[in-house]
């Protein structure tokens, strides 16, 4: 188990890395890649499995994703698929969906959030709430694009509703 926690750890410390080098522009565009394409199929052991594109850069002289023995990808080269995420069925269906509201070292997703109050979705973002020793996370509602910005700021810098508010629908007692 020590092993498999610092090898985590190790993990966690390079992407830091790795995100840290990218300028705010590149963070931007590769944000919108995501938003915009919804996922590339990749073969993995005979099976077709949904995988979303890692929007970090890849190091150098690391095998590209869909060579043979990186076995995290596709064993084959795949092609994305035209669908965007706005546009795919399962979104469209969708009148309820949680969405996390980025830091700025993370894939932004006020693009995301816009959208859902541009097509009348119900939005519901992470609220925090430590105890003691003890972490818990609701999911909120969140009303609009101001109320999202009328959020305080955690020493996170991440936006989510005071502590002591408790005003808002609770996405799991609601349904």
């Amino acid at each position: 188990m020590a092993a498999l926690r610092a090898a985590k750890q190790a993990m966690r410390r390079e992407i830091k890395k790795r995100v840290a080098a990218l300028d705010d522009q590149e963070k931007l565009r590769q944000s919108r890649v995501i938003s915009q394409r919804w996922v590339v199929l990749a073969p993995l052991g005979g099976l077709t499995r949904p995988w979303t594109p890692s929007p970090l850069p890849r190091t150098p002289g690391a095998p590209p994703p869909s060579a043979p023995g990186n076995p995290c990808v596709a064993r084959q080269p795949v092609e994305p698929k035209p669908d965007l995420l706005f546009k795919h069925p399962k979104y469209a269906r969708c009148e309820r969906i949680a969405v996390f509201l980025s830091m700025h070292d993370e894939v932004r997703t006020e693009e995301i959030i816009q959208d859902l109050f541009k097509h009348g979705k119900t939005c519901f973002m992470p609220k925090y709430l430590t105890q003691g020793t003890s972490n818990h996370m609701d999911m909120v509602k969140l009303t609009s694009m101001e109320d999202m910005m009328s959020l305080p700021l955690t020493s996170w810098n991440i936006r989510q509703p005071a502590a002591d508010d408790n005003t808002r629908e609770e996405a799991l007692e609601t349904g």
